[in-house]
């Protein structure tokens, strides 16, 4: 608003605001910031486009000029095309095209409107990316879920990271889903076999679905792979010297 009232200071109200016939008045359908800019301006007159198209087209016409609206966040997005659809009886791709975007863009904006709270909630308040968001919102453990959008709010993420730690997951889902069918060696998320690993810190073997993931800076990582070196060169030491004793 401070950067339109300037704006329009400057060099004046250059994009006429559109109005439609109501009785001996005019209804405003587009444009409400610029007349409150030029009102609290002084200006008494701005230029105005009369339509005369009817109540549908004044529901298009508030569509297109609220999507543009810079505060509008992927959420109200979502929900406000959703309740378009519901309430027009239209399809997408007629939606898409009355607004000048892509049937996929628009059902992927919608499709928020089934995601979990706790990714739409941090995704409304601008917390994370939609690209994150997305991510997160294809986790279908709760406590994972949240631990990710928590880990993202507080040291931010990137869409990358935020795809691997989704596939974490599957992953530690897949071998989880076979371990409860009886078979201990499966195949995880994508067909990667289960391997065993050991513990960074400490070099002890690690079962399947009892290790806890957590996020390292790189240098903490380093940090872990000289200590995982240092616990096995002490353990080869430790053997040789009860060979030697014995």
């Amino acid at each position: 608003m401070e950067e339109l009232l300037e704006s329009i200071r400057v060099h004046g109200l250059l994009v006429p605001v559109v109005v439609v016939p109501e009785g001996e008045r005019f209804r405003l359908v587009c444009g409400r910031r610029r007349v409150l800019c030029a009102r609290a301006l002084g200006m008494a007159l701005v230029p105005a486009l009369v339509r005369r198209e009817g109540a549908e087209w004044r529901a298009w016409a508030a569509v297109a000029e609220n999507r543009l609206r810079e505060e509008v966040s992927a959420v109200e997005e979502g929900q406000w095309l959703a309740a378009e659809l519901a309430s027009r009886g239209c399809t997408g791709a007629e939606l898409a095209r009355s607004l000048g975007v892509t049937e996929q863009w628009l059902i992927s904006r919608v499709e928020i409107t089934e995601w979990p709270g706790d990714v739409v909630e941090a995704l409304g308040a601008r917390l994370i990316s939609f690209a994150v968001a997305r991510e997160f919102a294809r986790i279908g453990d709760d406590v994972e879920r949240g631990r990710c959008v928590a880990c993202a709010v507080h040291s931010g993420c990137t869409s990358r990271q935020a795809a691997e730690w989704r596939r974490a997951w599957e992953r530690g889902a897949g071998l989880r889903d076979g371990a409860a069918d009886g078979e201990p060696s499966v195949a995880g998320a994508g067909g990667v076999p289960a391997v065993s690993v050991q513990c960074g810190a400490c070099g002890v073997d690690i079962e399947a679905g009892e290790g806890r993931e957590v996020m390292v800076c790189a240098v903490c990582a380093e940090a872990i792979a000289r200590l995982r070196s240092g616990v096995s060169d002490g353990a080869e030491v430790n053997e040789k010297d009860s060979q030697d004793g014995a």
